[in-house]
């Protein structure tokens, strides 16, 4: 006897619409993952985060060294979840419909089908590749820097205020594109660094340098101060949610900054020509009220990535 004889005729209708609407979501999905056309609400990004927090939940319970990684498996085993969920929903389809015309759907469609998911996540997968590689490279140019005041000095002794808003501008620019990299692939959150600093350290240390310098020159700040401390601190609160998690409240964040006397970065940045705007103990209030947006949450999140020694080289 036929299969698909057993199927009353009044149900093919309804199974051949239900499997034409499934062949029709994987397509769409898998178009719109590999373009980055949604802001992060797709089910592959859902199975990516899913993956995620369960290496998390495994690594957290592995201790530090080897729990930071087994978190380097949740990128590439996401990845390949998402592949296979999408096959599998695509070989789902393919039944359905096949139940409801009485016969198989046509080779070459179920084919090309399959031919078009492989090449849809290969998009995917050289978009995420090409992702990390923009958001290395920025972390690499800063790899050797550690202290924020010391990067703000540097540029006021070569350049002063016209060079530091160049450069202001390009980090606002490059916190724009990280954000959007970071919700249109999100694979790309849970890869590991290539370097030893990962991209929050690079994240904090820039958003330092522009709170320090509307902290204590706040009419001399460049224009594009306000641009890095709003674009970053989106950055990592956004991404910081994307784990379910909600940024700490504080008063005060001395997160990797312990052993970094205010006074002292306020006297470094004087001798390097930086003229002070506000009392020392008003230029450190409006710093933490600053800082407080984003340097606890970048420590949640360091958490929540297993992050290994984040705050000691932050």
């Amino acid at each position: 006897m036929d299969v698909y004889s057993d199927v009353g005729a009044v149900l093919r209708p309804a199974l051949l619409a239900l499997g034409a609407a499934v062949l029709l979501a994987v397509s769409v999905t898998g178009v719109r993952a590999a373009a980055a056309t949604s802001g992060g609400s797709l089910p592959v990004h859902r199975l990516v985060r899913w993956s995620g927090a369960g290496f998390r939940w495994v690594g957290e319970r592995l201790g530090a060294r080897l729990g930071s990684r087994a978190m380097a498996l949740s990128a590439p085993v996401g990845l390949v979840v998402v592949l296979v969920a999408w096959l599998t929903a695509w070989e789902a389809g393919l039944l359905l419909a096949s139940i409801g015309l009485g016969a198989d759907v046509p080779a070459p469609v179920a084919h090309t089908g399959r031919t078009a998911l492989v090449v849809l996540f290969g998009v995917y997968v050289l978009r995420t590749g090409e992702a990390y590689g923009m958001r290395e490279r920025q972390c690499a140019e800063r790899a050797d820097v550690r202290v924020a005041e010391e990067l703000l000095a540097g540029y006021l002794d070569v350049g002063g205020r016209e060079r530091l808003d160049r450069v202001l501008a390009v980090w606002a620019a490059w916190l724009v594109e990280l954000r959007r990299a970071h919700r249109a692939w999100p694979a790309l959150l849970y890869t590991r660094p290539s370097e030893r600093r990962c991209w929050l350290e690079t994240v904090v240390i820039m958003l330092d340098v522009a709170a320090l310098a509307e902290s204590i020159a706040p009419a001399w700040a460049p224009p594009h101060t306000t641009a890095v401390l709003v674009n970053g601190t989106d950055c990592i609160t956004e991404a910081l949610a994307s784990t379910g998690a909600e940024p700490p409240r504080s008063t005060i964040s001395l997160h990797g900054r312990e052993d970094r006397a205010f006074a002292d970065t306020v006297s470094l940045l004087t001798e390097a020509g930086l003229r002070v705007e506000r009392d020392p103990a008003d230029a450190w209030a409006e710093f933490q009220s600053r800082r407080t947006r984003y340097a606890p949450a970048a420590s949640a999140l360091a958490v929540k990535l297993l992050y290994v020694g984040f705050e000691e080289r932050c």
